[in-house]
């Protein structure tokens, strides 16, 4: 394909190779860069057959073909001058589709001819040459032959379909369609029979016009009857003007009465001297419409032949077979069918048959080395069969490659696979095929579709082939082709059985070409797709599998080992690979059950087990949800029931607990207690222990399950709880819940709610702990990284005419403390029943100062076939000090007519202003003056070693900065009552002169008494105001100047302490304006560091 790149390697071949692409002018440096592809090409040329015989050299020769195809798709970058480029845009792309369309040509004509019958490709001689206007310079006429890759995959999915789109346009039903569509299909058939050696002819035929003998076809087309035609007279001498033209004929009619039609004849063998033979076999081809006589849509084919014969023609055998007389059938959009006929029909089956005659004792191709694993492919056989029967009919077109073999050997293999292969290694004998039907469309010989399993069982040397598969895959314009076999084998009482290991070959079609030019083509040898084990010792019994997923770019499995009948150990995972732009993970989550092991107190050891996650986080609200039941359980976590069969369930949830993260590392242990008498068991206790080591988390997560008189008969009591417990040390919280997930007490009375326990220290501290939940008005402030429990709730049915509902909830902050409780009663039939309700809310908030809030409601129906015949409710509210505030509704029914009353009550005196004027910018100063408000986070563990008494920041860390006095952001007017000096909106911001930046706002809840003058009475506290702010930066640099290399054991990099490093700002600074400024703290003058770590990381 290259081989014209040899001309280049002269100014004149050059050029002459760019005149092809209609390129008058070129660049110096493109003619300079062209020499040199042709001096790559010959080095292509130069590998030599022992170096290709290796999958090595094969991937040696794609690398090479890569670069070759690379750099002749950038060709027009090599110039510098910018509107020389302009004009070369696209000439690396043009040049790589020339040399394609000329090696098809000069090598491969047949391919090129059946490659545009399939419309699969655009040939030079159809195409219409335009001169192309190219940034103001002309183009000379120039055509190409073009591949169409974009069509490959819609006619490998539906090859009917694409013939039909081309060559039957509106299904044949206008005679003009029909000759237009004609005159294209049969040019083509024409060229291609050509390249076969077969005779042809193209005509029409008048079903009128009485018969004739026919003439035998011969390699000149000939058209047959044409209509006159039509040309203006030569203008005479003496004439004055010529005549005007006539007007274009009507062939409506002409169209309708003549049959464009296709003769196709194998030439038989003429003895020498002697008078040429009659064809072998010939094909007739009408194109008919629904305006032709007998009013036939589609092609009909008729076929001559003896009924038996076959001969040798060079290197191939030719040969038909037949079982009677083919009748005539018609192609149509809908399929295939037979031509009407004016006698009697007798189906027949013929067979034609082409095999190319291989040297003996050789394959006739071969991928792979001689000596490594290879695929071996023997005579080739294209066969097409027409089985034309009165109920059906079909064609079918096969290409088969007989005593192919699949050789295995250890030389390619990784270590695992050639430790199972024998010395000599396995050869798996099979037939290859590749068949195309008109009912079945494409599928593989020995396969009902694109892929085929032929069973062996062959034996040697304690390995076993089991099988082999093949495989034909089209998909997003890919071409995947596989040959892989079954291994399996014993090593000691281990059976491993493998899966899916041999050889793999992949042809895409990239827009930017690859390294057949326009393609792109991957051959490797194909390592296993699934992994099984099975173990069969006295003492150990079990199995599992593992299996490759190279979509997701993953491996996943599960094992399940029994020991002595006392240890039964169960474990499931996953490996990430990782690619391009992703790192590799690796999840393992092992359970095992022992023999119970007594602790004391009736607690006893059944099961213990652990759980390593590399490059992969611990994402503990979603742990969280699993453990109050929102999305998810726990149970997929501790000790899962069957992993085996539940593994893409489980899979899914652990991902989702622990997702990829680089350099995050989670890891832990799991243990499963069982409580109660020896010889029962009333409850179970699953917990897990969790650490992730650079985010400085631990975690502990379990399941309860309690069950009186027995964990499995649980008439008397049944509970299901999780427990959740998350430690963050970096981010200075801790919370704690239990969540009932179900609980049943003698069958009839269910409980359910949860408990909950928050703590922050350091700034901003903040804890609370609640049974039930919160008081509504509270919710909004429920500190970031808590979930409200649900309530504590028991409902009861002691009789089928009584039903009672009751709720709770307790909860104290640090600034409030709050409890409630509702019930609900039920008691009538299905003719009448008496309906209560009773509620009460109460919050009392401690800090900045005393608030009460209490509500009450009341509320007694009596209902009669489910209308309301009468009731009566209290609605009321209490609220103070500062006035204290009470109001409420009586209200009452009697079938329609109701009344209700309102009422307010107001005691005491309300807040003022006082009349000591105060400053915000002092307050807020102060607050950003206070070290303790400012807080270091350390986002990972420290990468440097400081020297005694230094303290620095790494460059990944953060600071905190925050204060609880006064809101940023929006209006403030008053502090607790005095009024402010300088009141408005203040903010925060950074002032250094570095690239500190604020990664964002942190919020609390102030409450509005503190900084407004009047307060809202809806909304006492407001959440989510602006607090503080997190503060870092991204761009920390040492000089060049201040490294130096220690020669010394330690081999470390030390930043020499007398060198100033840019950027330090005062911590804290001592005065606030009107807008506050923060800045970090300055970095210590001199500290080491271990050698591994670059020095933009850690300055």
């Amino acid at each position: 394909m290259l081989a014209p790149l040899g001309s280049a390697s002269t100014p004149a071949g050059a050029a002459g190779l760019l005149a092809a692409l209609g390129r008058t002018g070129t660049d110096p440096a493109v003619t300079t860069e062209l020499r040199r592809l042709a001096r790559l090409s010959a080095d292509l040329a130069a590998l030599d057959d022992a170096t290709l015989a290796s999958w090595s050299g094969l991937a040696q020769l794609l690398q090479a073909s890569r670069g070759v195809m690379s750099a002749l798709r950038g060709l027009e970058r090599v110039v510098a001058d910018p509107q020389a480029a302009a004009r070369l845009r696209g000439l690396g792309r043009e040049l790589t589709e020339l040399l394609l369309g000329l090696y098809l040509r000069a090598e491969h004509p047949r391919l090129l001819r059946a490659g545009d019958l399939l419309t699969l490709v655009d040939p030079a001689e159809r195409a219409t040459a335009v001169p192309v206007v190219d940034a103001g310079t002309v183009r000379l006429p120039w055509r190409r032959d073009v591949l169409r890759t974009d069509r490959i995959a819609g006619f490998l999915d539906d090859p009917l379909g694409t013939l039909e789109a081309a060559y039957l346009p509106g299904g044949l039903a206008r005679a003009a369609d029909t000759h237009r569509a004609a005159a294209e299909l049969f040019a083509v058939v024409h060229e291609l029979a050509r390249a076969l050696g077969l005779a042809s002819a193209i005509g029409l035929w008048d079903p009128t016009a009485p018969p004739v003998p026919p003439a035998p076809p011969s390699d000149e087309v000939d058209i047959g009857e044409t209509f006159p035609e039509s040309r203006p007279p030569e203008p005479g001498t003496g004439d004055p003007e010529p005549p005007p033209p006539p007007p274009p004929p009507d062939l409506s009619a002409f169209q309708r009465r003549y049959f464009p039609q296709l003769t196709l004849a194998l030439p038989g063998p003429a003895a020498a001297g002697g008078p040429p033979a009659a064809p072998r076999l010939s094909v007739a081809v009408l194109a008919s419409s629904a305006e032709h006589p007998g009013g036939v849509r589609g092609l009909i084919v008729t076929l001559n032949s003896a009924t038996s014969w076959s001969e040798r023609r060079g290197d191939w055998a030719v040969g038909l077979t037949a079982d009677g007389v083919l009748p005539a059938f018609v192609i149509t959009a809908d399929g295939l069918g037979l031509a009407p006929a004016t006698g009697p029909v007798h189906g027949a089956r013929a067979q034609l048959t082409l095999q190319r005659i291989a040297v003996a004792g050789t394959p006739a191709f071969r991928l792979g080395s001689a000596t490594g694993t290879r695929l071996e492919l023997g005579a080739l056989t294209v066969a097409a069969v027409a089985d034309l029967q009165l109920t059906r009919q079909s064609i079918e077109i096969s290409a088969d490659a007989a005593d192919g073999a699949l050789v295995l050997a250890g030389g390619d293999a990784d270590g695992f696979v050639s430790s199972l292969l024998p010395a000599q290694g396995f050869r798996a004998a099979f037939d290859l095929g590749l068949i195309w039907s008109s009912r079945t469309g494409f599928r593989l010989r020995g396969g009902a579709g694109p892929e085929a399993y032929l069973p062996l069982g062959l034996s040697l040397g304690g390995v076993t082939l089991t099988d082999v598969r093949t495989g034909l895959r089209s998909s997003d314009g890919r071409l995947s082709v596989e040959v892989s076999a079954g291994l399996s084998a014993s090593i000691g009482p281990v059976r491993i059985a493998v899966e899916g290991v041999g050889l793999a070959g992949r042809l895409t079609f990239p827009d930017d070409g690859g390294n057949l030019g326009i393609a792109e083509l991957a051959a490797d040898f194909q390592p296993p797709a699934g992994l099984g084990l099975a173990v069969t010792a006295p003492a150990v019994t079990g199995g599992g599998s593992f299996t490759s997923e190279p979509a997701l770019g993953r491996y996943t499995g599960a094992l399940h080992i029994k020991i002595a009948d006392t240890i039964d150990i169960a474990a499931f995972g996953l490996l990430q690979t990782g690619s391009a732009g992703r790192h590799w993970s690796l999840l393992v989550i092992l359970a095992g059950h022992l023999s119970p092991i007594e602790l004391g107190w009736g607690f006893r050891l059944t099961g213990l087990g652990g759980l390593l996650a590399l490059h992969r986080g611990m994402d503990t609200d979603a742990l969280r949800d699993a453990a109050y039941g929102v999305r998810g359980s726990l149970d997929d976590l501790l000790f899962p029931d069957d992993p085996a069969t539940r593994l893409p369930q489980l899979l899914s949830s652990v991902e989702r607990f622990f997702p990829p993260a680089v350099d995050s590392h989670v890891a832990g242990p799991m243990a499963e207690l069982e409580w109660g008498p020896k010889a029962e068991v009333n409850a179970r206790i699953r917990l897990a222990l969790l650490l992730q080591l650079n985010a400085q988390k631990v975690a502990l997560y379990g399941t309860v399950r309690i069950g009186f008189p027995t964990l499995t008969r649980d008439s008397t009591l049944r509970i299901r709880a999780a427990v959740e417990a998350v430690a963050d040390l970096r981010n200075r919280t801790a919370r704690f819940s239990i969540t009932l997930i179900e609980a049943k007490l003698f069958g009839t009375i269910q409980v359910s709610g949860g408990a909950a326990f928050f703590l922050r220290w350091g700034p901003g501290r903040v804890f609370a702990f609640t049974i039930g939940g919160f008081h509504p008005a509270f919710r909004p402030y429920i500190p970031a990284g808590l979930i409200e429990p649900a309530r504590v709730t028991v409902h009861w049915n002691p009789i089928s005419a009584v039903q009672i509902d009751l709720t709770q909830y307790f909860a104290i902050s640090s600034t409030s403390m709050q409890f409630g409780a509702a019930a609900h009663a039920v008691v009538g039939c299905s003719w009448g029943r008496v309906t209560g309700d009773l509620a009460f809310n109460v919050l009392v908030m401690t800090s900045p100062s005393l608030h009460l809030e209490a509500d009450l409601h009341v509320r007694v129906t009596v209902s009669v076939f489910g209308a309301d015949l009468l009731s009566a409710g209290l609605d009321g509210s209490l609220s103070g000090p500062g006035p204290w505030s009470f109001s409420g509704t009586v209200s009452w029914r009697v079938w329609i007519f109701g009344i209700s009353k309102s009422f307010h009550f107001e005691w005491g005196e309300r807040g003022s202003i006082g009349a000591t004027p105060q400053s915000a910018g002092q307050i807020l100063g102060a607050e950003m003056a206070e070290p303790a408000n400012w807080t270091p986070l350390r986002l990972r563990a420290l990468p440097v070693k400081l020297r005694t008494g230094a303290s620095a920041l790494a460059p990944r860390d953060e600071v905190e900065v925050r204060q609880s006095k006064l809101p940023f952001g929006t209006r403030i007017e008053t502090m607790e009552g005095n009024p402010l000096t300088d009141a408005g909106i203040w903010t925060l911001t950074t002032t250094s002169t570095g690239s500190i930046t604020r990664l964002n706002d942190l919020t609390d809840v102030f409450p509005e008494q503190r900084f407004l003058a009047v307060p809202s009475k809806e909304r006492p506290f407001r959440n989510g105001l602006v607090c503080g702010a997190r503060l870092g930066r991204a761009d920390w640099e040492v000089p060049a100047a201040a490294v130096a290399i220690d020669s010394t054991a330690t081999d470390d990099l030390v930043i020499d302490g007398d060198t100033t490093v840019s950027g330090p700002v005062t911590l804290p600074p001592l005065t606030a304006a009107q807008t506050v400024s923060v800045a970090l703290p300055a970095l210590a003058p001199a500290r080491a560091f271990t050698a591994g770590w670059s020095i933009r990381e850690v300055a």
